[in-house]
């Protein structure tokens, strides 16, 4: 089994915290308004309770990535893709090669400025990925789909 690039725990944490503080900023922000207007007792209850599970959230995403690191691991053989992950629930997934429609490298604006790409996987029968390998170098992303794809033709 392979392990994503260690440097996905630090893009996890960044896009969770920044993701926290922009759902609970917002949160807290229209606490404001009450702050303002002639209700401060629910204004100051909103801003409380943003910021306790702001800070809750932020210490999910801190315990958890290195925990999630942890846990994920890939493989492909001649026959199927597989990839464990999941923290609180342990997930297996195997998806024979033969069964993908596509796969795509996926690389948001903090993947690249953290040098990661994910590679998303596609079966028939659905619209959205089956699941997505995260933490790949960009060359490794687009090996694995060579692979992949090779593998599948050689299938068929």
């Amino acid at each position: 089994m392979e392990k994503p690039e260690p440097a996905v725990v630090a893009y996890w944490r960044i896009s969770g915290i920044v993701s926290a503080l922009i759902l609970f900023g917002m949160i807290a922000f229209q606490g404001l308004f009450f702050l303002w207007a002639d209700n401060p007792e629910v204004g100051l209850g909103i801003v409380g309770v943003a910021g306790v599970l702001g800070a809750l959230r932020i210490t999910w995403v801190l315990v958890t990535t290195r925990l999630r690191y942890r846990r994920l691991e890939f493989t492909i053989d001649a026959v199927n893709l597989r990839v464990r992950h999941g923290v609180l629930v342990h997930r297996e997934k195997t998806i024979p090669i033969t069964r993908l429609q596509h796969l795509d490298v996926d690389r948001g604006p903090l993947e690249r400025l953290f040098g990661l790409a994910s590679l998303s996987v596609f079966t028939s029968g659905g619209r959205a990925a089956t699941f997505r390998i995260p933490g790949l170098t960009p060359t490794r992303a687009e090996e694995m789909r060579g692979q992949v794809l090779a593998i599948a033709d050689d299938a068929r």
